[in-house]
C-alpha cells in the first residue's frame, strides 16, 4: 500500500469517445463497484504544527498489514454457518450480467521492488538467485547462460553493474535463494532487474499483471473462502495494481510501480493456490468503475457491523458515494452512531451483520496506565511531537461514519494531545505486548496496532485512582469498502461476486479491459 500517495489514489481516464460507444452499446449499467492515514495535534503550538505535517501523510500500510496479519494467524476466521444474516438486497435487474470492455492505455506488465528477506529492509546486500531450468543473465555489453539448479551470486561490487542493471530471465521462472518470505523461497516469474543503488542491490520483478495477481491474492484472503469470493478480491486487488502502472512510487531509481510488501499489496508471501489462479483468470481484465475512472477499490478484514466513509482521510464522502458509511446487513441502512450512548449500545448489542460470528467482530482489549503512557510517548517522540507524561484520561471527541473514532482527546501530567485520525489511535494505543481477548475466549497477541478504531473505552480506577481502559471493539481494519470476511458471507448465501462487488462498492460499474 502507497505510503506518500492521496487516499483516493491516481484513476485512470478513460476517452470521451470512448465513453460515448460504450454509452450506446451497452446493456444497462450496474450498481456495482481501499487504507489509512494517520494524524495528531497538541494544544501547544510546536505539537499543534508537526500535527499537521503528519496528519497529511498518508498511511497505506493497514490495508495490506489488515489481511496479512490476520492471514497470519488463519485459523481465526470465521467460518459462516449456512444459515447467514440475511439476504442482501441487491436487486438482479441492478446487477452488471454484461461486462463491458474497454481499450487500456497501458502496458499489462507490473514492475515490483522485491524486498530483502522478511520484509526487513527495501535493498539487498547480496542477491543469490537460481532457477529449475535454464536461465539467462544478460547486462550491458554481456549475456551468460546458467544450467539449471546452479545459483548465481550477485553483489554490489560485480562489475558487470558499472553501466547500469542486469537482467535475469528463465522460462520456469527464477527463485532468490537468500529472499525467504512466510511461504518459503518462492519461485517468482517474468523476469528478474538488479539494480546497484546506494551501495546495495534493488531488485524488481517484471512480471504479467494477472500472473502478479495470482501471487497476490493468496495472500489477502484465505484460499478456503473458495473462488467466488477470490474473484471479489482478484478484481479489488486488479484496480489498485491498475491504477500503480503509470506510476514509480516504490522506487523512482528503477521505475517499480509497487514493492511486494504491505506498503502496497503482499506480492508471493502465501503458497499459490488453483482456486487463486481460477478466480483471476476468470475475471480477467475486470475492474470497477465509477464516471470512467478506474478507482481504488479499499477493502479490509473484518468490519465491527458498519463501514466507514472517505472522510477518515479527510475527504469529502460525497465525491465518493460508492464508500457509504452504513450497515453491512441486508438493508445496508445509514446508522447515526456519532454518540457514546448508541455507539456503545451497537457495540454491545449489534448482530445483524454479515460479519457477526467472526472472531474479530468483537474483542476487547485491557489496557494499563504505564502501558498507555509508555505507547502513547513512543508515538509523540515518533512524530516529533510534545510529550504529555503519564495519561490521566482518555476521552472521545469525534466521532465519524459508523461511528469510528476520528478525534481522541489524549490529557497526561504534562500536557494534552489530540489524536486525529484511526490510524493514529490504533498506532499510539497499540502495543507488542497487549492481549486482544477474542469471542470463544481465545487470544490474540504481538499486535503492534489495535485491530480497529471501532471501540469504546471503559474505565478501571482503583478507588479515585485511574489505573487504565477497558477497550470494547469490534471489527479489523480502516473500514472503508469491502469486508472480506463480510463478502465471504454474501457469496455463502448465494450471492455471485459481481452482486458482492454491487454491495460493497454501490454506484460502480464493471468493466473488462482489453490487454
Amino acid at each position: 500500500m502507497e505510503p506518500e500517495e492521496n487516499r483516493t489514489g491516481r484513476r485512470w481516464n478513460l476517452p470521451l469517445i470512448l465513453l460515448l460507444i460504450l454509452a450506446a452499446t451497452a446493456l444497462f449499467s450496474a450498481g456495482t463497484g481501499r487504507r489509512t492515514g494517520s494524524g495528531i495535534a497538541n494544544t501547544e503550538s510546536k505539537n499543534a504544527e508537526q500535527a499537521a505535517n503528519v496528519g497529511n501523510e498518508a498511511d497505506d500500510s493497514s490495508l495490506r498489514s489488515d489481511a496479512e496479519a490476520v492471514n497470519s494467524y488463519g485459523d481465526i476466521y470465521w467460518m459462516p454457518p449456512e444459515s447467514g444474516a440475511g439476504e442482501a438486497s441487491v436487486p438482479k435487474e441492478e446487477v452488471a450480467q454484461t461486462v463491458k470492455t474497454a481499450e487500456p492505455e497501458t502496458e499489462k506488465t507490473i514492475r515490483v521492488k522485491i524486498c530483502a528477506s522478511d520484509y526487513e529492509e527495501a535493498l539487498h546486500d547480496r542477491i543469490q538467485i537460481t532457477s529449475s531450468g535454464t536461465y539467462s543473465l544478460q547486462w550491458s555489453g554481456g549475456e551468460e547462460v546458467y544450467p539449471g539448479d546452479q545459483i548465481l551470486t550477485i553483489d554490489p561490487e560485480d562489475d558487470r553493474l558499472k553501466n547500469g542493471k542486469m537482467t535475469v530471465a528463465a522460462e520456469n521462472g527464477l527463485q532468490l535463494v537468500n529472499v525467504h518470505r512466510e511461504c518459503g523461497y518462492p519461485v517468482y516469474p517474468g523476469s528478474i532487474e538488479i539494480w546497484p543503488e546506494d551501495g546495495r542491490l534493488a531488485v524488481i520483478n517484471k512480471v504479467d499483471l494477472e500472473e502478479y495477481l495470482k501471487l497476490v491474492v493468496p495472500g489477502e484472503m484465505l484460499l478456503s473462502y473458495g473462488t467466488e469470493a477470490l474473484k471479489v478480491q482478484a478484481i479489488c486487488a486488479r484496480n489498485y495494481a491498475w491504477n500503480k502502472l503509470s506510476g514509480a512510487g516504490a522506487d523512482p531509481v528503477c521505475g517499480a510501480n509497487v514493492d511486494d510488501s504491505v506498503n502496497y499489496q503482499v506480492y508471493n508471501n502465501q503458497e499459490r493456490g488453483e482456486a487463486a489462479d481460477q478466480a483471476v483468470e476468470e475475471t480477467r481484465g475486470q475492474v470497477l468503475t465509477y464516471q470512467g475512472e478506474v478507482i481504488d477499490t479499499y477493502y479490509f478484514s473484518v468490519s465491527c457491523g458498519t463501514t466507514t466513509d472517505l472522510s477518515i482521510w479527510q475527504e469529502n464522502p460525497a465525491d465518493t458515494p460508492y464508500y457509504p458509511a452504513s450497515a453491512l446487513n441486508a438493508s445496508r441502512e445509514s446508522l447515526d452512531l456519532s454518540e457514546e450512548s448508541a455507539f456503545r449500545g451497537f457495540i454491545d448489542w449489534y448482530q445483524d451483520s454479515y460479519d457477526a460470528g467472526s472472531d474479530f467482530y468483537r474483542w476487547k482489549i485491557v489496557l494499563s496506565v504505564p502501558e498507555i503512557t509508555a505507547s502513547v510517548s513512543d508515538y509523540l517522540e515518533k512524530h516529533s511531537m510534545e510529550p504529555v507524561g503519564t495519561i490521566t484520561d482518555l476521552e472521545v471527541t469525534k466521532r465519524g461514519g459508523g461511528g469510528i473514532i476520528e478525534e481522541l482527546s489524549v490529557t497526561g501530567s504534562e500536557g494534552r494531545t489530540v489524536l486525529y485520525r484511526q490510524s493514529a489511535v490504533r498506532e499510539a494505543l497499540g502495543n507488542a505486548e497487549m492481549v486482544i481477548a477474542l469471542p470463544d475466549g481465545r487470544t490474540v497477541t504481538n499486535w503492534k496496532m489495535l485491530p480497529s478504531a471501532f471501540f469504546y473505552m471503559e474505565e478501571q480506577r482503583d478507588g479515585d485512582v485511574l489505573i487504565g481502559y477497558i477497550l470494547h471493539g469490534g471489527g479489523y481494519g480502516h473500514g472503508v469498502g469491502m469486508s472480506q470476511s463480510g463478502a465471504y458471507g454474501l457469496i455463502r448465501e448465494g450471492k455471485t461476486y459481481e452482486e458482492a462487488l454491487a454491495y460493497f462498492y454501490p454506484g460502480t460499474e464493471l468493466i473488462s479491459l482489453i490487454y
